[in-house]
């Protein structure tokens, strides 16, 4: 993996490699755990990458995403990163590192998060053709490849509006707050003082931004993490619904039901994503 740090330690266990032929790129099946924002890295190479499985938390810079599986990442070459789930319930992901001088596309200046289902196929098609390496594919790959970029770059601009970034900008000490501190008692007053406004405009401002009111966003990122261990757990729904920010049984069932369309059990049994 091309990989870089300000940390010798992590230089020295990620050397990097030459792409490997034919289609100019490297790639890697990668578990992910834990991992401290002070290993935040880049790549020198830019990197495509999949959520097959699981869930957690994606620093980017200064920005903080929550991920589940099916989301798609593009982080170009350079860019600081990290992305960080629970030692004990790790998420899963597919990574592909293009060396460009193979391609004839401008890539987005900026990174990209999404769960379009387009870009999730592609991404494994490239990932699979990489991974057989046939060279018989390579006018294959490049037409993938090709076709990923101007994709992923439609998912931006249909959700990169000047007026939503202005406003993640805003919130995002609130975003990081909800992010480190999700298990815990967060009411709109706390997270309209992290980002210095009015709780009347912390909710016009996470509106714009996601489309949530600061409450429902964070009641979002507590039920994604319930998923996760719902699925990848056999902890009782009580303790998960302790450990997600739900100290009622019965809240967090409702609040569950209202954002999957059933109950955590049943899904549980389903394995729905």
């Amino acid at each position: 993996m091309q990989f870089q740090s300000t940390d010798p330690q992590w230089v020295h266990k990620c050397m990097e490699q030459i792409p490997l032929p034919p289609f100019g790129c490297e790639h890697s099946r990668y578990i992910q755990a834990y991992r401290t924002k002070e290993e935040m890295h880049y790549h020198a190479y830019p990197e495509f990458g999949i959520c097959l499985a699981g869930s957690g938390i994606f620093f980017v810079r200064d920005r903080v995403y929550p991920f589940s599986a099916g989301c798609v990442t593009y982080f170009p070459a350079g860019i600081l990163h990290i992305a960080q789930s629970p030692t004990d319930h790790t998420s899963t992901w597919l990574y592909l590192w293009q060396d460009m001088g193979k391609q004839r596309i401008t890539l987005p200046p900026r990174e990209i998060i999404t769960y379009d289902k387009d870009c999730a196929t592609l991404t494994e098609l490239l990932y699979r053709c990489a991974k057989h390496a046939d060279a018989t594919e390579v006018d294959y790959y490049n037409s993938l490849f090709e076709t990923l970029i101007h994709r992923l770059t439609l998912c931006a601009n249909s959700a990169g509006a000047s007026g939503e970034t202005a406003a993640r900008e805003r919130i995002l000490p609130a975003i990081t707050l909800i992010a480190e501190q999700y298990p815990e008692e967060l009411t709109a007053a706390h997270l309209a003082h992290a980002c210095g406004v009015s709780e009347s405009v912390l909710r016009r401002l996470f509106r714009q931004a996601t489309g949530l009111s600061p409450v429902d966003y964070l009641v979002s990122v507590r039920i994604l993490m319930a998923k996760n261990l719902l699925l990848n757990t056999d902890e009782p729904i009580l303790s998960i619904s302790l450990s997600c920010g739900f100290p009622v049984l019965s809240t967090f069932n409702r609040q569950f039901r209202q954002n999957t369309g059933m109950s955590p059990s049943e899904y549980r049994k389903t394995g729905n994503l």
